[in-house]
């Protein structure tokens, strides 16, 4: 028994370590746009579920981009989520496997409604095997939007 909760700690803080590669690598190549800032809320997202990282990322860690300021106009603000799922079995897409996944949204204009949003359909939803390659995509795909 204990060898699995080793094994399940050791899991756990290699989680943790991709979540803040990840984040270091999207603030380090997409830095937010003014008036805004990387909000990356890692205890909390880590562990959400149950106080469990392995689950809390199987079901999503996310990142945002959010305004500096809440005083800001809201017509101006632009909102991203970037929320991150690690896979234990790497899922297969097209014959590529996927050990990290995520869902992105990237809105401007204010959170209460008339939003729009400035992701196609296809740019929603990268996988990738390395977490280094998913922040590479992920930051190719906000800088093109947030730098065009």
């Amino acid at each position: 028994m204990l060898d699995r909760a080793a094994d399940r700690a050791r899991l756990a803080d290699a989680i943790a370590a991709d979540y803040t590669t990840l984040a270091r690598e999207l603030i380090l190549a997409c830095p937010a746009p003014a008036g805004h800032r990387w909000d990356v809320p890692r205890y909390s997202e880590l562990h959400w579920w149950c106080g469990d990282v392995v689950e809390s990322t199987r079901h999503g860690a996310s990142l945002f981009i959010r305004r500096a300021r809440a005083e800001d106009p809201d017509s101006d603000q632009i909102h991203v989520e970037v929320r991150w799922f690690w896979r234990e079995d790497a899922t297969v897409a097209l014959g590529q496997p996927a050990r990290h996944e995520a869902i992105l949204w990237c809105e401007k204009g204010p959170r209460s409604g008339g939003f729009r949003n400035l992701l196609e359909a296809n740019e929603s939803f990268p996988k990738a095997e390395r977490i280094e390659d998913l922040a590479a995509t992920i930051a190719a795909r906000l800088r093109r939007i947030l730098w065009p």
